[in-house]
């Protein structure tokens, strides 16, 4: 048993020797009908205090990182009354103890003072628990305390809690908010609380204490223009900030894990030696050590990281006696070269911040916005060095009692690196657990005493020696880009293509349009051609370029210059003649294989070089007698191609491949990619070739992924170039020839998505193969998700021989470029040539035996992308590929970009595929690009580039007018708006009529147009609160006038401002606002339907999602009554209110058995007898609109006929994804629902994502858990998680999970799950009972797309057909079940269902 003792505390006021000031007094927050106390003054705030308000107000609820505590233990106990006014000194002596802060009513947020406060003194008795209760019971107390948040305007922000312990003393716990104090000013509270105690409660010998406000005037008389000249030369051309961790604005305060380790004393001496060697400070070394591990942690040699700095002046009088917050955050900056020593790099790194020492005052704020680059970093370096007079404290603290002092700060940064100087010196690594897991971090310091280490043995080390990962981690991570090693044996390309000529000769080898040819056919004209080759000199190391068109005939001659012992050089007709001309030359072509189509393009090439016609005459190679000679000796390293890309110089550059890299890459496909989809294949169609369509250029070494498949006998269908350039033509070609195997870049993928390739109801390719460019998340997921088809991304420079790595959707939910091939090895190293963490971005390298042998005739520029190998043999090399790549701790690699690819949005990096990842998953955009051309202001700017999806403007045929199109696009990126930062959303959206394209299938970014980037002014209000919203933005911004979609941020608006908007909304408006909401609400559009969100009561009978447009009162308009699904809860309907006509009311109906089992209905006429008057008592008469969606669809079939039968009229009837029940022979118990051909699905609650069917009640328990299972995965759906995360949830799963979800599924607690889940089960109970009039009238019928196996989606529709008198008008929505009230599907049903409406408000 625990007792508490609450009494009013003592009031202190101001000591004799603080003046009053001269601030006016000013409400502080305080509770209706106590009077205000008086201020003494009001007061700036200092730089650190800025940023901690903002961190204080943006997250108003759960824990405050910031919130101090220290606890003093007193074995003997405590003189309490002393105790307390001992207290109650410190606030009287020190007024910033007693400061309240307030940013509304006020252009910059300050401090005011109050001359007197009530010291929140609280006495908390634990004596009478055992021992180990009363040690549990402290530790609760201590917690709690520190959750308690303080309100920032409602002073004292400090609180003193006295705990009795019985026998164990007593231990008084204070807790503080930093904005106060920092760690100097709590060191010097200690020291005086005890002198208060020991002298009885108050020590009046003590001198009059300086005050803050003193600190405060010095910063005022700082010259700001010298302060911003230095850190403007500080952080002169930053490119980015150093962030660890991308910023998540899912991620909630919580208090970090610290992982901490005394130094080997001898290296503890040794970083003190090295530091008086290079005339540095020892903080200087430390922090030097940090900013190496922090280049390793982010891949960049520009680093940055904050550092905490005293701030406390000398010149200030009384400064080192002062309580209060000066203690300042600042960035460091080093830049670092991968050559230099690490002693130059020391003392060059204490001259740069010795220029800075005089300006430690600026705030963070400010110079972050001074350089540009958004969030400077988010790792902290602290070096404690808080004097403490240790001798007093000892002896104070043994005259009144005190054994110990324990306490601790945090901070909301996912790295905080603290020093603790001592002998030895003590390393501590705070972190946050859910961004950086201990081991890791253990990792981290791991690297912190090497880089420690290596420096005080070899000072004069280069840096990328210095700051390299520990070398005992550093072998691991080579390892782990290492890939399987096979044996590949002696045997060539060719000699496994004559296997298959020879096991299957009559076999169908290749198919161009109307023409095939056999393996046996294939085999004799390879060989003539060869022979005719061999006639003309052909031999080995020669090339021969090909200048045929695409079709058998280029195949043919492929092989035949291979046969010949040559290489080939392929020319693509698509190229202008001059570029084929100069690679003719370029390769120093022995021969041309040429078809009579290209001599044009070719001819004066031609000169000098022998001609072979690609369909030779019996005279070509008798002539030199070659019948019977046997084939040129085959040796792996032979040249087999030169394929030419582009050159950064302009002209293109010839890479040179040998044949061991083509016979490594079948040996690997034959187990990576052809095995599994045989396995995959129906049992009868093993023994069959497989389909493959080839779609890709030859000119692009990814054309012989399909050509490795022929080789191993099976059939390859040459698209032709008109088909391939087609996505409708290509699409509807492999499903008319039921193509198993596809082979695309991803840009043509996501255009064959678009044309249905994955669509039910038709032949689908088993294998995907994607290459060439980075694969978006909407190809990927499509892919991933589409039953029976397996994606595979293969990756690889056209330096390493087709593909480097490779890695299938069945490996990973989210894009991969995976992990080496076989035979290969993969390095992913910093810009020392050091291998860098997992996780962590680095350039990759690649050797092994696809590497190329280098550019053909020309060595210099061979020399400086293909490097030397440190990690290899003797001689061996690898390529540096230019691309950045991170590793999973799977080993999976993920491709980040191009190492100088990266663009800067408004201070933030951005990946345009990112923006175009999002931006492809609207459904009104059929394909899209992103791309980062240089706005009007200098930077880079975000540019979208749709082709529309067809109907995508209204869902009819036609094209939309400029006003209607504009409407549309400018209604794409607000919906990309609600799913990523505004920095990843597109400035202008450019509409095509197809998305230009190179030869080989990429993007041609050259062709596309240039965009309008000035802004028109947006959207204009049209509200009265958007009025007054957009002037109150325009006010705090300085600018004459806001648009309602504009962006707040984005037109220079931060988070002091962020907190004049707030107080101005709430003192003009009296509405509530949160800067919180504001950053992920940033325009007046979105803050207004922030404010217009369904009531907070989760389980009203009734929620209004959109009140009347008329006056109160008026019998005009009309209402749409949503019905809710199984579970209950009609949260998620709010998707549709966007679309339903601006004079219609929405409305959700939820279940009355939400609120408990007493009252529900008992059974589904008795429900839908209690929702008739539900809905009547919201809108007594119609016309209504129902909508009921699967569990809802049911009882909006019962609720519109009856309805009816009293004579109201129902304009209209839509249903999502539901079928009607049989009404005859149906059992009461029903069997589990997926032994039911005419099971109803449900997602419960409204499910946003995931797959799922509703499980009806057995009286078997099994089957009830059965039931819940659904239930629960159905809520988890619902609340934006993986419907299978878990096997089989339990309700404590469920509440885990969605304790992050967004709005209001974050806040269910167990009694509301509880009411879901019993909610769907009581549903499920009353389904197979409903027994249906007709209804008068027309349905609207939105069905999902069928999961495999499921009824066909015309089931549903047949089986409402008898229960309406009208048409049943069925549409398919691109969706799962759970999926159905998603932005996607929304984007789908949500013009169907406007249609439908306003089609019949019109027919009243």
């Amino acid at each position: 048993m625990t007792t508490t003792d609450e009494r009013p505390g003592t009031s202190t006021g101001a000591d004799a020797g603080t003046s009053a000031g001269t601030g006016t007094a000013t409400s502080t927050g305080t509770s209706a009908g106590t009077a205000a106390p008086a201020i003494a003054e009001v007061l700036p705030l200092a730089p650190l205090q800025e940023g901690l308000l903002f961190h204080a107000v943006a997250e108003d609820t759960g824990l405050d990182v910031y919130t101090m505590q220290s606890t003093y233990r007193f074995p003997g106990g405590v003189d309490e009354p002393a105790m307390e006014r001992a207290c109650g000194a410190l606030l009287r002596r020190h007024a910033v103890l007693r400061a309240g802060f307030a940013h509304e009513r006020f252009r910059t947020p300050v401090q005011f003072v109050p001359a007197a406060v009530t010291v929140p003194w609280r006495v908390q008795d634990l004596g009478a628990l055992d021992p180990d209760e009363r040690a549990a019971a402290l530790d609760r107390v201590q917690y709690d305390e520190r959750q308690r948040r303080f309100t920032m305007d409602r002073p004292p922000l400090i609180r003193f809690v006295l705990v009795r312990l019985g026998d164990q003393g007593a231990a008084l716990v204070v807790t503080n908010h930093h904005i106060l104090l920092d760690g100097w000013s709590d060191a010097l509270l200690v020291t005086e609380l005890l002198r208060h105690y020991a002298a009885g409660g108050e020590d009046r010998s003590l001198p009059p204490a300086p005050q803050f406000r003193d600190f405060l005037a010095w910063v005022a008389a700082q010259d700001a223009d010298a302060a911003a000249t230095a850190w403007d030369a500080a952080l002169a051309g930053l490119a980015q900030g150093s962030l660890v961790a991308p910023p998540d604005p899912r991620r909630r305060a919580s208090m970090p894990d610290v992982v901490e380790r005394d130094l080997d004393p001898t290296l503890s001496v040794a970083v003190l030696a090295l530091a008086r060697a290079c005339a540095v400070s020892v903080s200087t070394v430390y922090t030097a050590a940090w900013a190496l591990v922090l280049r390793s942690l982010v891949g960049s040699d520009d680093v940055v990281l904050g550092s905490t700095v005293s701030g406390r002046p000398p010149a200030l009088d009384g400064v080192e006696e002062m309580v209060g917050l000066f203690l300042n955050t600042v960035p460091v900056r080093l830049a670092t070269s991968p050559g230099e020593p690490f002693r130059d790099l020391l003392r060059r790194f204490q001259s740069e911040q010795a220029e800075l020492m005089d300006h430690h005052h600026v705030g963070l704020g400010e110079l972050q916005r001074r350089a540009g680059v958004g969030t400077l970093f988010d790792t902290l370096y602290v070096m404690r060095n808080t004097p403490e007079d240790d001798a007093e404290l000892d002896r104070l603290g043994e005259a009144v009692g005190l054994a110990d002092v324990e306490g601790g700060d945090a901070t909301h940064y996912p790295l905080t690196f603290v020093v603790h100087p001592g002998t030895p010196y003590r390393l501590i690594l705070s972190h946050r657990a859910d961004v950086v897991d201990a081991a890791r971090a253990e990792r981290v310091l791991d690297q912190v005493e090497a880089v420690l280490r290596r420096g005080v043995e070899d000072p004069g080390a280069p840096v990328a020696r210095v700051g390299a990962v520990p070398d005992d981690a550093a072998p691991a991570l080579l390892e782990r880009g290492a890939g399987a090693v096979r044996d590949g044996g002696e045997e060539s390309l060719l000699d496994l293509l004559d296997r298959a000529v020879a096991e299957y000769p009559d076999r169908t080898a290749l198919v161009h349009g109307t023409e095939t040819e056999t393996f046996a056919g294939l085999g004799e004209r390879v060989a003539a051609l060869a022979r005719a080759l061999l006639a003309a000199g052909v031999g080995p190391e020669d090339v021969v370029a090909l200048a045929v068109p695409r079709g058998i005939d280029f195949v043919v001659a492929l092989f035949a210059t291979l046969r010949a012992g040559a290489a080939y050089v392929p020319l693509d007709a698509a190229h202008p003649a001059d570029r084929l001309c100069g690679i003719v030359d370029a390769a120093g072509a022995r021969a041309v294989v040429l078809d009579a189509t290209f001599r044009g393009l070719v001819g004066p090439a031609l000169a000098g070089r022998a001609v072979v016609p690609v369909h030779p005459g019996p005279g070509d190679a008798r002539g030199a007698g070659t019948a019977g000679r046997a084939w040129p000796a085959y040796r792996h390293d032979a040249l087999a191609y030169v394929m030419y890309t582009s050159g950064s110089t302009g002209a293109p550059k010839g890479v040179a491949v040998e044949h061991r890299g083509l016979v490594n890459m079948l040996h690997n496909h034959r187990t990576e990619i052809f095995a599994p989809l045989v396995a995959s294949l129906p049992a009868e169609r093993r023994g069959e070739p497989v389909r493959v369509a080839h779609t890709v250029s030859f000119a692009f070494d990814m054309s012989w992924e399909e050509l490795l498949w022929l080789v191993d006998g099976h059939e390859v269908h040459l698209l032709d170039e008109a088909v391939r350039r087609d996505p409708h033509a290509m699409a509807t070609y492999c499903a008319a020839e039921r193509v198993d195997v596809v082979n695309v870049t991803p840009s043509v993928c996501s255009a064959l998505l678009a044309e249905g390739l994955l669509d039910d109801g038709r032949h689908r390719p088993a294998l995907v193969l994607l290459g060439g460019e980075a694969v978006g998340a909407e190809v990927w997921d499509a892919i991933r998700t589409t039953p029976g088809t397996r994606g595979y991304n293969l990756y690889g420079p056209t330096e390493y021989t087709i593909n480097t790595l490779g890695g299938g959707t069945d490996e990973s939910r989210r894009p991969t470029v995976g992990r080496p091939i076989a035979n290969t090895t993969v390095h992913v190293l910093d810009s020392g040539l050091a291998p860098v963490p997992d996780g962590t971005p680095g350039e990759l390298y690649v050797s092994g035996v696809g590497l190329a042998r280098g550019y053909h005739g020309a060595p210099g520029l061979t020399a400086e992308r293909f490097v030397a190998d440190p990690f290899g043999a003797p001689g061996a090399r690898m390529y540096r590929t230019g691309d950045v790549v991170a590793r999973r701790p799977d080993g999976q690699l993920d491709f980040l970009g191009r190492s100088d690819g990266q663009v800067k949005i408004r201070g933030y990096r951005v990946e345009p595929g990112e923006a175009q990842a999002v931006l492809a998953r609207d459904p009104r955009v059929a394909q899209c690009a992103v791309v980062a051309p240089t706005g009007p202001g200098g930077g880079h700017v975000l540019v979208g580039y749709v082709v529309l999806a067809e109907g995508a403007h209204d869902g009819s045929a036609g094209d939309p007018g400029d006003g209607e199109l504009a409407d549309l696009l400018a209604d794409v990126l607000r919906v990309m708006r609600r799913a990523v930062p505004d920095h990843l959303v597109p400035l202008a959206l450019v509409p095509l009529d197809a998305l230009p394209l190179t030869p080989h299938a990429k993007l041609d970014v050259r062709r596309l147009p240039a965009p309008e980037l000035v802004r028109d002014g947006g959207r204009a209000p049209r509200t009265d609160l958007e009025r007054e919203l957009c002037a109150i933005f325009a006010d705090v911004l300085g600018v004459p006038s806001f648009a309602a979609d504009e962006d707040f941020y984005a037109a220079g608006g931060h988070s002091l401002l962020a907190m004049r908007v707030v107080s101005l909304v709430r003192t003009r408006l009296g509405r509530p606002l949160s800067v919180g909401v504001l950053v992920t609400a940033p325009t007046v559009e979105a803050v207004v339907a922030h404010w217009e969100a369904p009531e907070t009561d989760p389980f009203a009978p009734v929620l209004t999602l959109r009140g009347p447009s008329h006056p109160a009162g008026s019998d005009d308009g009309a209402s749409l009554f949503c019905l809710a699904p199984a579970g209950g809860l009609g949260w998620s309907f709010a998707s549709l209110v966007p679309h339903v006509p601006a004079e219609v009311c929405v409305h959700a109906v939820q279940s009355p058995r939400l609120r408990g089992p007493d009252g529900a209905p008992g059974t589904i006429d008795d429900l839908a007898d209690a929702t008739v008057r539900s809905v009547r008592a919201t809108r007594p008469h119609g016309p209504y609109h129902l909508l009921g969606y699967s569990f809802g669809a049911h009882l909006a079939q019962l609720v519109a006929t009856r309805l009816q039968a009293a004579g109201e009229r129902v304009a209209s009837l839509t249903m999502l994804d539901a079928e009607a029940v049989p009404q005859e022979g149906r059992p009461v118990v029903a069997p589990a629902a997926d032994e039911q051909p005419g099971a109803v699905r449900d997602p419960g609650p409204g499910a946003q994502t995931g797959t799922g069917r509703e499980a009806e009640v057995d009286a078997e328990p099994g089957a009830a858990r059965e039931a819940e299972v659904d239930a629960l995965r159905s809520l988890l759906a619902a609340g934006g998680a993986d419907p299978d995360l878990l096997a089989a949830p339990t309700r404590d799963d469920v509440l885990d999970v969605l304790a992050d979800a967004p709005g209001a599924w974050g806040d269910l607690d167990e009694d509301g799950l509880s009411a879901v889940v019993d909610t769907y089960l009581y549903s499920c109970d009353l389904m197979p009972r409903a027994r249906y009039a007709p209804f008068a009238g027309d349905l609207l019928l939105l069905t999902a797309r069928p999961e495999a196996g499921e009824r066909p989606v015309t089931a549903q529709r047949d089986a409402w057909a008898p229960h309406v008198t009208g048409t049943v008008t069925q549409h398919t929505v691109l969706a799962g079940h759970h999926d159905m009230v998603s932005p996607a599907a929304i984007g789908q049903l949500g013009p169907v269902l406007a249609r439908h409406l306003a089609a019949a408000s019109t027919t009243r």
